[in-house]
This record gives C-alpha cells, structure tokens and sequence, in this order.
C-alpha cells in the first residue's frame, strides 16, 4: 500500500482508518498522505487466543498473524478528530515484529475527548519497534501522550518528540490486557512547548518495565523535567500517581537510566513554523 492519497474516511462509521490490517502479516505501509479521519490513521488489529486448547502465554505469538508489517515514511494529520481511546498510528493484539519507522505525525485529537496519542501501542502490542518517527502537536482533553506503549519488549529509539502544552507525558505505559515489561528507550529528542507534562508516565510501575532508557536529548525550557509513577522510592513512597524529579529518576538503582542523557536545546531550525531538522551545531 504506497503513494497514495487517503483522507475524509469514516463518514458513515467512524470506528475506521485510512490504513487497515486486520490479522494480516508482512505488508509494507509506505509514503502515503493520511488526513482528516474521525479515528485511526492507520491501525493493525490483531486478535485473542482466549482459552483456545495448548495456546500459553509463551507460545501465543505463533497464533497471531498480523506481523512483520511495516509502516514507513507515512506523513499523517488531522485524525482522531472524532474519537477517543486513540492514536494517530494505532495497534491492538497483534503479533510481533511490526515497524513504525520514519513516519511524520502531527496536529491528531480533538477538543472533546481524552487519551490521545500520536503512536498508540494498545494492549497486546508486543515486540515493536519505533523509530525515526516525528510526532507533534498531539491534543484532546485530558490523558494525551506522542507515545502511549503498552506490551512487551518494544523498542521506541531515534524519534522527535514535540510534547504540546496540554499533554501529560512525552512516553506513557501502561500494563492493561497482558504484560508491559522491557522497554528500550534510546536515543530519542524530547522538547516541551510548555510548563505542563513529564518524560515518562508510568501508571503501573514495575522494576521490569524499562530495560534500557539513555542516550536521550531533552528540552523544558520552563517548568520542571519530572516523571509522573515510577519507583515508590523516587516518589517519597506517595502513590503510583505521584510526581518526581528527572534527578532521582537518573538516581534510581545506582544509576540505571540516562547516565548520558542530556538536558539542552537542541537547535531545531525554525521550531515554530514545525522545522524540526536540527542544526549544525545541535548537541544532537
């Protein structure tokens, strides 16, 4: 499915998509204009394996056949515009091996409905890998995220995140529908347009759910780089909603995450006409 136009979908119905891939494996997504879409720009839907005889959690991925599928250089605007629940780029239950890499995304959700993201790995999104995507100004009423990650061993590296003035967190996870456990972090620029939201947000910490985060750039010119959840002991022993220091954050376990990280601008061309190409001297 490539070069082509796709747009004003979901007249009739809006639980829809420009691009569908319901239990189907290895299609490539490239270079397609996706806008103006009540729900999804493009969504992969997999399915449950349920109490089906000899299917365990370990083996379930080889019943699950919407994977291998990659998504690619993808330019996606104006949707979720009628929805909530939602994502700009979208998944639930499908199998592993699916790629996001190099897809533009941007101005997605709504003013009348919550938990809007630009990249959605929704229960059961196992084994992605996210990469080399730019995402920004992702809007609804309350809940939004650029990435909101669910599922086991993804790996989300290399991305441009914009977090707009309303959003909660550049990165949420959450464990809901299965397991949410072995992130990678890597490599990613994250800037903040405003006061409000966090790097991570996570709703359910557990020690195994990020295996690897480092390498990042990040930028809050005003208010405060913090987290929302993680590790009782970064939070004062509050509860899983509590907010935290960046600091503490590269403190935890003896410095597990983001020793070489960083906190610096880092020099978009000409960030408020959406010029996200770095300059030269970009500590990038």
């Amino acid at each position: 499915v490539e070069n082509n136009h796709i747009h004003h979908c979901g007249r009739l119905v809006s639980q829809c998509a420009g691009v569908w891939i319901d239990q189907s494996g290895r299609n490539r997504v490239a270079h397609n204009l996706i806008h103006h879409m009540p729900r999804y720009g493009t969504s992969i839907k997999g399915g449950s394996y349920g109490n089906v005889p000899g299917v365990t959690w370990e083996n379930h991925w080889d019943y699950l056949p919407a994977r291998d599928n990659l998504f690619a250089y993808n330019h996606i605007h104006h949707v979720n515009q009628d929805t909530q629940d939602t994502g700009a780029m979208e998944s639930f239950l499908p199998g592993k091996g699916n790629i996001y890499d190099h897809n533009l995304i941007h101005d997605t959700g709504n003013d009348r409905f919550g938990t809007q993201s630009g990249l959605y790995l929704d229960d059961g999104s196992d084994y992605f890998t996210v990469t080399n995507n730019v995402v920004y100004g992702v809007h609804g009423t309350d809940g939004d995220q650029c990435i909101y990650a669910k599922g086991v061993f993804n790996v989300i590296a290399n991305n441009i995140l914009v977090v707009a003035p309303s959003n909660v967190s550049a990165i949420r996870s959450f464990t809901m529908g299965g397991h949410c456990d072995h992130h990678t972090y890597m490599h990613n620029i994250i800037a903040f347009e405003g006061e409000m939201g966090v790097l991570y947000d996570f709703n359910d910490w557990s020690d195994d759910r990020v295996s690897v985060s480092d390498y990042k750039l990040l930028w809050k010119p005003s208010g405060v780089m913090a987290l929302r959840g993680g590790p009782r002991d970064i939070a004062g022993g509050k509860s899983k909603l509590a907010f935290a220091p960046y600091e503490k954050w590269r403190a935890f376990a003896g410095g597990r995450y983001d020793q070489h990280s960083m906190e610096a601008d880092p020099l978009f061309v000409e960030p408020a006409k959406r010029d996200y190409r770095l300059k030269a001297d970009s500590p990038a």
